[in-house]
């Protein structure tokens, strides 16, 4: 018994010395910064750009006291370093409050660094405690600051605002892909395999116009990259055959034309299945890649039978089969041109049959731009929409 308490004793006072966190930085002391911009300096530093969170304007007042206030959602602050985060904490002597970086949802990179080398980026949220890898991450074109400076009209923050937009377009379009830092560091850790990351264009006439009333930069195509460096641009076209290739399309809408008909026809392509398999014969090494894909009419403005199963259906799946095949022969002819793989063909060798990855793997970046590959697409329209006919066949105008 005296063991017991003596046990319990030792147990509990400790407890009852520990009145707090020994580090503790209270809420009120914090800014949270929601997007960060990475670019190069003259000289080889960095310029770091950061867009901070203004709790007094989200909840309403300026001064803490509940009143009213014109003040902006968020607040952008810049410095420059000789590392990216010698330039993040020199972002410290202009402001009030501590900085904390836990919130960060998106990370863009100028082109100008993503040219030169995104690694000491990578290299400092892989060490960072505070920095979380699940932002979104896009290359820009044009002034990163007009960016960072620009509001949502729809959102809270310009950051939310560009968080929502990458996000969202590859759901509806598939002409961008929605790329986290944690998805770079896999493309860069298995073998076989180059990222590609979006692309976002800053539009200066826009800006001027409209002043930061509507978001002045519009989303759509991708960096290709050879290790951490960029080598050339994919245009929204060539993205979404890199999607369906890859197995990451949801959806995208294909422009059939008829014969006969000078309005094309809108077909939305989803539920695609993709399988692809490496080849090895006497004749070297290939990849066999086949797509299986459904369809739904969306618009018809022409004259045909819409019957599923009607020779004008047929045609018009052929027609899809051929511009979805056209779609990731253009991909992979960038993808060879820039010798990027972004379609991960040398990773699926190395996964499939590693024996021959170790004999080829070395010598990849030559046996790769002229790899041949052979793609078979099938496309089956299963729903017409809301109609099974059209205007012309009804009598409308």
């Amino acid at each position: 018994m005296n063991r017991r308490m003596v046990l319990a004793i030792l147990v509990m006072v400790p407890i009852a010395l520990l009145n707090g966190c020994w580090d503790r930085r209270d809420p009120e002391l914090r800014a949270p910064v929601m997007a960060l911009a990475f670019d190069v300096e003259e000289g080889g530093g960095f310029h770091v750009i950061a867009q901070i969170s203004n709790p007094l304007a989200l909840t309403g007042g300026q001064n803490g006291d509940g009143g009213g206030g014109e003040a902006r959602s968020f607040w952008v602050v810049s410095a420059n370093g000789r590392t990216p985060l010698d330039a993040m904490h020199n972002l410290a002597p202009g402001t009030s409050r501590e900085l904390f970086w836990a919130y960060t949802e998106v990370v863009l990179l100028s082109e100008e660094l993503a040219r030169r080398g995104i690694g000491p980026v990578m290299d400092l949220f892989e060490r960072e405690r505070q920095l979380r890898t699940g932002a979104l991450v896009a290359v820009v074109t044009g002034d990163l600051r007009m960016l960072m400076e620009s509001e949502a009209p729809l959102d809270e923050t310009g950051a939310k605002g560009l968080d929502r937009l990458m996000f969202t377009l590859p759901l509806e379009r598939s002409t961008f892909p929605a790329k986290r830092i944690t998805d770079l560091y896999m493309r860069l850790a298995a073998p076989g395999q180059e990222m590609l990351i979006g692309k976002m264009e800053v539009l200066v006439e826009e800006w001027e116009e409209e002043h930061v009333h509507v978001p002045p930069a519009t989303a759509g195509g991708a960096a290709l990259f050879r290790g951490d460096r960029m080598v050339g641009w994919a245009d929204g076209e060539e993205v979404v055959g890199w999607a369906y290739a890859s197995g990451r399309a949801f959806r995208s809408t294909m422009l059939i034309e008829p014969p006969g008909e000078e309005t094309p026809i809108s077909l939305s392509l989803s539920k695609v299945m993709h399988h692809m398999r490496p080849v090895h014969d006497d004749g070297g090494v290939s990849i066999e890649l086949t797509l299986h894909g459904e369809g739904e009419i969306q618009s018809f403005p022409a004259q045909g039978n819409l019957a599923l199963e009607s020779e004008f259906i047929r045609s018009l799946e052929r027609r899809a089969a051929e511009s979805l095949r056209g779609r990731i022969e253009s991909t992979l002819a960038r993808s060879q041109e820039m010798n990027s793989d972004i379609l991960g063909l040398g990773n699926l060798i190395y996964r499939k049959n590693y024996r021959l990855w170790n004999e080829i793997g070395e010598h990849w970046d030559e046996i790769f731009p002229t790899l041949v590959v052979d793609i078979e697409v099938h496309v089956n329209i299963a729903r017409t929409g809301l109609t099974t006919d059209s205007l012309q066949s009804r009598g409308g105008k």
